[in-house]
């Protein structure tokens, strides 16, 4: 480092879902920039799906085992998604690089640099006290292009394969394979040939097609009804009660509809509207890996009495009253984006709610 670097810390923000050689071009830029390089590894906390297949700590493990650097000079943290609260996680961001820079106290240069896609303009409007550097390459690398390459089953036969390796670094592309002989590579592979069947039956559609589903929180003393879901995708995984709205159905009916179906619970409709105390729409465009789903979310609150008795049905595989204290146990086993719905509800409607789901998280 004999040269006068730009910048103290560059920081480097992606999914990395997997390592593939634009990161790494752009990592390795930074470090030409930069004293020392903070990578941040977004979706942190999540469950493996087809989109998210990799855990924080093994896309950790593929940057260590590609980026070279001198000791110290490349750093590396695990953020969570905050879906429906910038704010919250542009803070949380400015939390984590104050602490991994501690020991340097005083006037520092700091800059921010996207490692997927141009969030130029977007990132100005975060991080305004931070320079925000734009990617000098013109590449375009589809990361969904490189999960299909990725779960290819036989289907495109060896050139796929063959595809993957000219996209990711020679030691990722080694993980990938290993990784390709394990029981949770089977368990995604299946929910990515699902969503790859869904998303082939609208294909005909005039227009991509807009989904829009209803959900139910329903919070009885101090305890959330969650389902785990039956079926693919997110089999296995904590989800609230909902489903898709039927076509001459209002949207709290198909909550409540669903609410009843799932769950089996024994609460006249009439009552459960007058405990209703919070509505809201939910709509992050890539919230659900089918397509562009909007959800409508209603919440009810009961406050207290024992809570009544409930039975996993239809789409469901079990229903349970979870304890509001006991959330963050679950937040990487929740569906798409429930655990920030659950999340939003209890910071907006509930504010000193017990076991607030990611509060000090």
């Amino acid at each position: 480092m004999g040269k006068r670097m730009q910048f103290d810390y560059l920081v480097v923000i992606g999914r990395f879902q997997p390592l593939h050689n634009l990161h790494c071009t752009r990592i390795a830029r930074a470090l030409s920039m930069a004293r020392r390089v903070i990578v941040l590894v977004g979706s942190a906390h999540r469950p493996r799906t087809a989109r998210n297949p990799f855990t924080a700590e093994e896309r950790w493990a593929m940057i260590q085992a590609v980026v070279a650097s001198e000791p110290g000079r490349l750093l590396v943290a695990a953020m969570r998604d905050r879906l429906y609260d910038h704010s919250r996680w542009v803070a949380e961001v400015h939390a984590c690089i104050d602490e991994l820079t501690a020991e340097e106290p005083g006037q520092r240069r700091i800059g921010v640099m996207p490692a997927e896609g141009v969030h130029t303009t977007r990132y100005e409007q975060m991080f305004p006290d931070w320079d925000v550097l734009p990617p000098d390459d013109t590449q375009a690398l589809s990361p969904s292009d490189l999960r299909d390459a990725f779960f290819t089953d036989g289907q495109g036969g060896a050139n796929e394969h063959d595809r993957l390796r000219t996209l990711v670094p020679a030691p990722v592309y080694s993980m990938l394979k290993d990784f390709r002989k394990t029981a949770e590579y089977e368990s995604l592979l299946a929910e990515h040939r699902h969503i790859r069947d869904y998303k082939r039956s609208w294909s005909s559609a005039p227009y991509p097609p807009v989904f829009v589903t209803a959900d139910a929180v329903l919070i009885h003393s101090n305890h959330v009804l969650l389902i785990r879901r039956g079926h693919s995708p997110g089999k296995g995984l904590w989800a609230l009660p909902g489903g898709f709205v039927d076509r001459h159905e209002l949207l709290l009916d198909a909550a409540l509809r669903e609410l009843q179906e799932e769950t089996q619970l024994p609460m006249a409709a009439n009552a459960l509207k007058r405990s209703l105390v919070a509505r809201e729409v939910f709509d992050y465009p890539e919230r659900s890996a089918r397509g562009r789903t909007i959800t409508h979310a209603f919440c009810f609150h009961v406050p207290s009495g024992e809570p009544p008795p409930i039975c996993g049905s239809d789409d469901a595989a079990l229903a349970e009253w979870v304890p509001l204290e006991r959330l963050s146990e679950f937040e990487a086993e929740f569906f798409e984006d429930h655990f920030h719905i659950l999340d939003y509800f209890l910071r907006t409607s509930f504010p000193v709610a017990a076991g607030r789901p990611a509060a000090g998280a």
